[in-house]
């Protein structure tokens, strides 16, 4: 049973607002039975806020054979003309890697994000998933499109009286330590351990032999790293057999983690920089998993997998220096949502 320690009135936190939103979520959901013969499918906005940056992540079941390319174009906001094709990633049995494209005049992508070049906005975007090599569309559940407009985005204060921000810990999250695994690549793979902290609380799965096959599968050939932020929610989703949805976004505030966690579920973080008390400064990006907040303390309670010892996962981190690290990644987070399957195993 996951146990979360709460104090908290609900009612009062359920409202939270923000001065202006500068990062949105778009997704959709896939009816498994309309895509069996498909070779393709599609999913598109033509008028979303005004963007400058789209993260693509998906919740697929790799298939048993071939694989799925995905690609992407956005709409100029100013000529209102579609851009090209960016071929992002090639996914599934035979092939799990990354691409870059140079800029088609609006936009380019880096692996793992669109960019919109400079002064140049986008107001419109389509997704289109291939099957290639015989992979089946059925397996197609969910794709979530996160986009942000980086001239909106501003540092946060860190004065949370108004919201009435209670204490709130969840219990049982699983504690990994990266640097007590037997793995020749331990110093750069916080991304899957955060990921696989954060599948085993939503699914009870203990199996650290399991660890190895998580941590390769989350591995972006085209990037040649562990830390590709749709390769893990990838991952994560399949390691989950289709029982949660993850998806990678920013996040308009530290409020945002907070409602997720009075909902009952980890947030994976990127920061970056120093972080005063973790074990060592950041400067390329680190991975961890929010599990609280400790309103007394005015610390934010994690599992940092930049540990010896799996004893020493537990950190607390001031509220004042989380968010600046945070911010510094531009506030990046891996989000889990419960379905019926994962409550009934509670």
């Amino acid at each position: 049973m996951k146990r979360c320690l709460l104090v908290v009135t609900l009612l009062n936190v359920v409202t939270f607002s923000y001065a202006q939103d500068w990062t949105w979520l778009y997704r959709k959901n896939f009816a498994a039975h309309n895509n069996t013969r498909k070779t393709h499918v599609f999913f598109g906005k033509d008028t979303v806020p005004l963007f400058t940056q789209l993260i693509f992540s998906w919740n697929v079941l790799r298939p048993k054979k071939g694989h799925f390319s995905f690609f992407v174009q956005v709409r100029d906001s100013q000529t209102k003309k579609w851009g090209q094709w960016h071929h992002m990633v090639d996914w599934g049995a035979d092939i799990q890697k990354t691409y870059m494209s140079k800029s088609d005049g609006v936009s380019s992508y880096v692996h793992v994000r669109l960019e919109l070049d400079d002064k140049k906005y986008a107001d419109g975007f389509r997704i289109k998933i291939e099957a290639v090599n015989g992979a089946s569309c059925d397996v197609i559940h969910n794709v979530s499109v996160a986009l942000s407009h980086f001239g909106l985005f501003k540092p946060e204060s860190c004065d949370f009286s108004s919201k009435k921000m209670r204490t709130v810990i969840l219990q049982d999250v699983p504690a990994i330590a990266q640097f007590a695994l037997d793995h020749d690549e331990k110093h750069r793979i916080c991304s899957p351990i955060s990921c696989a902290m954060m599948v085993r609380y939503m699914t009870g799965q203990v199996n650290n032999e399991d660890l190895p096959h998580f941590v390769a599968g989350v591995f972006d050939a085209g990037l040649s790293i562990y830390g590709s932020w749709p390769c893990n929610i990838a991952q994560a989703y399949e390691s989950c057999n289709g029982a949660a949805h993850f998806f990678v976004r920013r996040l308009n505030s530290f409020v945002d983690i907070y409602k997720q966690l009075i909902a009952g579920t980890p947030v994976v973080v990127s920061v970056r920089g120093n972080l005063p008390g973790a074990l060592k400064p950041f400067p390329h990006g680190h991975l961890m998993v929010v599990i609280g907040w400790d309103n007394e303390n005015r610390q934010v309670v994690c599992h940092d997998p930049a540990s010896e010892d799996h004893d020493m996962v537990l950190k607390n981190y001031a509220i004042e220096d989380f968010i600046k690290a945070w911010e510094c990644s531009h506030r990046l987070a891996y989000l889990v949502e419960k379905t019926s399957v994962v409550s009934a195993k509670k």
